[in-house]
């Protein structure tokens, strides 16, 4: 068989995921804890509330995989223990775009609903500015009028 693979691995190889599984369960459940008290509480916008969802979704599903991995290397025969290596790249990566679209996305929700509702607004401020400054350049022109006649 050719490819880009190891064909032997030592035994123990399945514990070098822990480490990898240990920093991911902290951050879920710290967002697990975070996400108990908005839910009790219920404080923080739904910007907050998207960021939670899918920080717990992308840890649980790294750990998913990480665990697979063990499970994988503990289990099979040692041809088989390189089967969910793709999966450590993938998992982590479509995770992390999906929570920074679905932030994004939500951003964009809320700026044009204050934009939609304050448009209003600020075409008044704007009309005002402009009455002002208009004011103050015909007071300026005036002024310096007078100064040159005199």
């Amino acid at each position: 068989m050719t490819g880009c693979f190891a064909p032997t691995m030592p035994n123990l190889f399945g514990l070098a995921f822990v480490p990898d599984i240990l920093t991911e369960v902290i951050p879920c459940l710290l967002m697990l804890y975070q996400a108990w008290i908005t839910y009790k509480s219920d404080y923080g916008s739904r910007l907050l509330k998207i960021l939670i969802r899918d920080s717990v979704l992308y840890f649980s599903s790294t750990f998913g995989v990480l665990l697979l991995n063990v499970l994988i290397s503990f289990f099979t025969p040692r041809k088989y223990v390189q089967i969910g290596y793709g999966w450590l790249y993938a998992v982590p990566c479509t995770m992390g775009s999906h929570l920074l679209l679905s932030m994004l996305q939500q951003a964009f929700r809320e700026l044009e609903y204050t934009s939609a509702f304050q448009s209003d607004t600020v075409w008044q401020f704007e009309q005002q500015l402009c009455s002002t400054c208009s004011k103050v350049l015909k007071k300026n022109k005036l002024r310096g009028l007078r100064e040159s006649a005199v």
